[in-house]
């Protein structure tokens, strides 16, 4: 199979690598769409602390199951679309006993500490997988980011009768955008970039202030 492989701060090849197979627990996806996320920008610029080189990035993604390895018996099923969460927690560590994967002591992540999704073909634990239905690759390969925006609004219980202020308009404040507006909230949006002002007030912000240039009052 071909993989995108970041082989040194600033350079990218296309190799071509072994097919993996799926083992116990896991699934083989077949890559569909794969998101850029500042963090992928990081690797290839050589800023992150977390990568060894070479590194396939990659971590928001959707794609279609093609094979399980031995012993799955849950709910998703060969030819199923799935957005994958990218977290590979250790499952022992305190955190993940007290159900805080994400803070997980030995926490890996696909893309950076492994190998991501920037491949045609990658083996994935099924619990990492979220069935899709219908929804276009392109935009299940939204979900990763869009779940933070969501998160965001969820543990900041935001309902009708809140107004909502959100500093910066890159996917991550759109999300928050999208999850605060769909709970009924008032949303102003701050940023420095006119175009993502415009997208924000398409995506339902009820007013936008153009940091630098305009006055919030």
């Amino acid at each position: 199979m071909r993989a995108a492989v970041t082989t040194a701060p600033g350079t990218i090849e296309v190799r071509d690598r072994a097919e993996p197979a799926a083992g116990p627990g896991e699934a083989l996806i077949r890559v569909e769409r794969v998101g850029i996320c500042g963090s992928d920008l990081h690797i290839y610029h050589g800023t992150s602390p977390y990568v060894a080189y070479p590194r396939t990035q990659g971590h928001e993604f959707a794609g279609k199951v093609v094979a399980f390895g031995s012993g799955y018996s849950g709910p998703v099923h060969v030819g199923d679309r799935v957005a994958v969460e990218p977290l590979l927690p250790c499952g022992e560590c305190y955190p993940c006993r007290q159900g805080r994967s994400n803070c997980c002591a030995k926490l890996r992540v696909l893309g950076a500490h492994v190998d991501g999704a920037m491949c045609e073909l990658i083996a994935i634990p099924t619990e990492r997988l979220y069935p899709t239905g219908d929804l276009d690759p392109e935009l299940a390969a939204l979900v990763e980011p869009v779940s933070i925006g969501v998160q965001a609004a969820a543990r900041g219980q935001i309902g009708p009768e809140d107004t909502v202020m959100i500093f910066g308009a890159g996917p991550i404040g759109q999300a928050a955008l999208l999850a605060a507006t769909d709970r009924g909230a008032r949303v102003m949006v701050v940023d420095r970039l006119a175009s993502r002002l415009a997208l924000a007030r398409r995506l339902g912000a009820e007013a936008t202030v153009e940091a630098g240039r305009e006055d919030a009052a």
